[in-house]
C-alpha cells in the first residue's frame, strides 16, 4: 500500500494533509493519534468511501478508485461498524459472504467460536462490544490481502482483545498486511512493526515501536550520598547535555529525577564518582513514548520525518 502527499480538505478544514505512508506486504502498520487526528478519513480514502482533495493511493498495486474487484482483496471495519438491525448475526455474515466469498469455511467457524460471537439474536439486541466481534469476523472471514481496521478493539472486553491481537499475528504470518489505528496503544506496541504518529492531519514521526521508545529516552531515579546538588546540577548540564534531569537535595542525600537521552555509560562515568545509593533506569512504553506529540505536536528528538524504520521487505502493497 501506498500514499503520496494525500491530502483531504472539507471545505476551509484540512484533515489529511501531505500523508506519506508505503507499508509492506506482511506488514502491521499501526496509525495513531488524538481524535480529529485524521486516522479515519485516511481510512475511508484507501477504500474509496472518501475521494482525495488532491496526491495518490495505489493499494494491492491498484487505484482503489470505483475498484469494485479491488475491494474484494479488502477486508475493512469502520470506526462506525453499520449494520442492518433487522437481521441476526448470521444473516448478516451472510450479507457479507455474497459480496467477499469465503474461501475457507472452517477458518470462518473458528474465528466465530474464538471470538465467542453471538449470531442467532437480531443485530438490534447486541451490545456494542457483540457488534463489533460481527464486524471483525467479515472483515477476516475472506482471508484477504489486506486489512483495514478502524479502532477494532472497542467495545471488546480484554479476553477478546487477546484474542483479536492473535489473530492479526496469524494474519500477518499468513502474509497478508495490516492497516490499523488504536487508541489502545498496548495494542499497537504489541502487535505493530511500525508506526506512524499523526496529529492535525500531519505525519510526525514513522518509526518501529522501538524505534520511537529509545528516542524517547529512558526515565531516570536516583539517590546518591551526601548533599551534592549544586554540583551536580553543572555536571549534568555539561556531560549529559541531552537529557532533562534534576537534582534536589532531601535529607542527607541528593535525589536525581527525569529522562535520561545520552548514552548509558556517560551517566555511569558521571555517576562513579558519587557514592550511589540506588539507580534506576526504566524505558517508557509506546503511550509515554509518544503522549509528547499529542501535546504540542512538536518534538525537540523526533522531528518530523527524522524517526524512519527500514521496511520489513521490498513489496510495497
Amino acid at each position: 500500500m501506498s500514499i503520496r502527499d494525500l491530502t483531504k480538505r472539507f471545505g476551509a478544514k484540512t484533515a489529511v494533509n501531505q500523508l506519506n505512508v508505503s507499508v509492506d506486504r506482511g506488514e502491521i502498520f499501526g496509525l495513531v493519534g488524538p481524535n480529529g487526528a485524521g486516522k479515519s478519513t485516511t481510512m475511508r480514502m484507501l477504500v474509496d468511501a472518501l475521494r482525495p482533495t488532491s496526491g495518490s493511493i495505489r493499494v494491492l498495486g491498484q487505484n482503489p478508485r470505483d475498484n469494485t474487484a479491488l475491494r474484494r482483496h479488502i477486508g475493512y471495519l469502520p470506526g462506525e461498524f453499520l449494520t442492518v438491525p433487522s437481521l441476526t448475526g448470521k444473516g448478516l455474515l451472510k450479507h457479507f459472504a455474497a459480496l467477499n466469498p469465503v474461501a475457507d469455511s472452517a477458518y470462518h467457524d473458528s474465528l466465530i467460536r474464538r471470538l465467542g460471537a453471538e449470531l442467532n439474536r437480531p443485530v438490534s439486541k447486541l451490545s456494542k462490544g457483540n457488534k463489533q466481534k460481527i464486524g471483525l469476523i467479515q472483515a477476516f472471514m475472506h482471508q484477504p490481502d489486506l486489512l483495514i481496521l478502524d479502532e477494532p478493539t472497542s467495545g471488546l472486553d480484554p479476553l477478546v482483545q487477546q484474542v483479536f491481537l492473535e489473530l492479526l499475528l496469524e494474519a500477518a504470518g499468513r502474509g497478508q498486511t495490516v492497516f490499523l489505528s488504536s487508541h489502545i496503544l498496548s495494542e499497537i506496541q504489541h502487535a505493530a512493526h511500525r508506526v506512524g504518529v499523526v496529529k492535525d492531519g500531519s505525519l510526525l514521526a514513522l518509526a518501529s515501536v522501538a524505534e520511537l521508545r529509545d528516542a524517547a529516552g529512558q526515565q531516570m531515579h536516583a539517590s546518591l550520598e551526601g548533599l551534592v546538588a549544586h554540583q551536580l546540577r553543572s555536571q549534568l548540564a555539561r556531560q549529559l547535555p541531552a537529557s532533562t534531569l534534576t537534582a534536589r537535595e532531601e535529607g542527607n542525600r541528593t535525589l536525581v529525577r527525569g529522562t535520561l537521552r545520552d548514552p548509558v555509560p556517560a551517566l555511569l562515568s558521571l555517576l562513579g564518582t558519587y557514592t550511589v545509593q540506588e539507580l534506576n533506569l526504566e524505558k517508557p512504553d509506546l503511550e509515554e513514548s509518544i503522549l509528547h506529540y499529542y501535546h504540542d505536536g512538536t518534538s525537540t528528538d523526533t522531528p518530523a520525518g527524522s524517526v524512519t524504520a527500514p521496511k520489513r521487505g521490498s513489496h510495497a502493497l
